[in-house]
């Protein structure tokens, strides 16, 4: 009998989330595990009505739902396994969450966290991007050298995508998928839905990240600027000889956007053409290793670098005579390990050691962030 009791005690103990406090109180494992190292984030979501953030904690197996507004924690749940991403569908009806060690992604409620479904997948999941249509879900697994396509309806892995090589980051773009390959310096391009391999593209300097700045006629639901639902097109958008072997690879969109490609290896963010991938403008900035666009109404991109210490605020706007240039820089309190941008267009990023989100206007030029949101203490559930 007191066996079972310790037991039970223990368990209860494990379902308490001890590292998050107060505004104000600062104890000595604040923002650490329980080794003495420091917390990890890893992705972070943003609600469609902007009013709440979704968090991963990556070295406490948790969850978190936060108001922004004050760091309250609306729901919370721990995870048998560590979280390695998270992302919110398109018609904010499902959170997914990539966990490592037994290598699956859950699907849960938005609302309450609670776990509804979920699915096997390849080894160490690293990210997650949801189709246009959100019927399925694109899962990067850094190990196995592929990305698995969920089938949101039935639950299920509908295709598992090989890959030439060890992949980076992804971008789901209207009917196209966009891969960085950095051990082969490379961009590989899939047809969505079919997940067909359209090309491998060589791409200078190495890119370490990929995302999208702009979707053209491929708009992302609730972003201003954008339409809802796309008409696919033939067309000679893509100019002939472009990719490998010339010519066009069947079916494209009339407008594919904008992409950011960041490269550590030589301090350098790019602007690209959707549908090309031809550098439309590159700027200089310091060990980039995350960005996300859709900023300020799709005409600003952020990346962190620095090692996580500084945020710089790029023009793609084509229109502006300042395109692709950096406008000003942001020096952040502490190192900030993810990022992620609004449907009101604000830049939210999270910070590693101090447990807070912090804030950017990118339309507004300024030298700190614009509000600084610490997470308060929690209870969260055990999956």
């Amino acid at each position: 009998m007191g066996s079972g009791i310790r037991a039970l005690l223990l368990a209860s103990l494990l379902c308490v989330g001890l590292s998050f406090s107060p505004m104000g109180t600062a104890p000595a494992d604040a923002g650490r595990d329980d080794h003495g190292a420091k917390t990890r984030f890893f992705q972070f979501a943003i609600s469609a009505d902007g009013s709440a953030a979704y968090v991963a904690v990556a070295d406490r197996h948790t969850v978190v739902k936060v108001r922004l507004s004050d760091g309250d924690v609306l729901a919370s749940r721990k995870f048998r396994g560590k979280v390695s991403a998270i992302e919110l569908s398109r018609d904010a009806s499902l959170l997914a969450v990539a966990l490592t060690g037994d290598d699956r992604v859950v699907l849960v409620n938005p609302d309450t966290l609670e776990p509804v479904a979920e699915a096997p997948v390849g080894e160490l999941p690293r990210l997650l991007e949801f189709g246009v249509e959100g019927t399925d879900l694109c899962v990067l697994a850094t190990k196995s050298e592929e990305i698995d396509v969920i089938d949101v309806p039935s639950r299920g892995t509908a295709q598992i995508v090989p890959l030439p090589s060890r992949p980076a980051s992804m971008a789901h773009y209207g009917e196209r998928v966009a891969v960085c390959l950095p051990e082969t310096g490379e961009i590989a391009v899939f047809s969505h839905p079919a997940h067909e391999l359209i090309a491998t593209v060589p791409v200078s300097p190495t890119p370490d990240w990929i995302c999208r700045a702009s979707s053209g006629d491929s708009g992302r639901p609730g972003h201003a600027g954008h339409q809802s639902t796309y008409t696919s097109r033939l067309g000679a958008f893509i100019p002939p000889g472009s990719w490998p072997g010339g010519g066009m690879p069947g079916p494209a969109l009339a407008n594919y956007g904008l992409l950011v490609i960041t490269s550590r290896e030589s301090d350098t963010v790019s602007i690209v053409d959707g549908g090309s991938l031809a550098v439309l403008a590159t700027a200089s900035v310091r060990k980039p290793f995350i960005a996300t666009g859709g900023c300020g109404a799709w005409q600003r991109a952020c990346v962190l670098g620095e090692h996580g210490k500084r945020l710089s605020v790029l023009d793609t706007d084509r229109a502006s005579p300042t395109f692709g240039t950096v406008l000003f820089t942001v020096k952040l309190a502490e190192p900030c390990e993810t990022l992620e941008s609004a449907a009101d267009g604000t830049c939210w990023l999270v910070g590693v050691s101090r447990m807070r989100l912090y804030a950017v206007d990118p339309m507004t030029p300024s030298s700190e962030p614009t509000k600084a949101v610490r997470i308060k203490r929690h209870r969260h559930e055990c999956d």
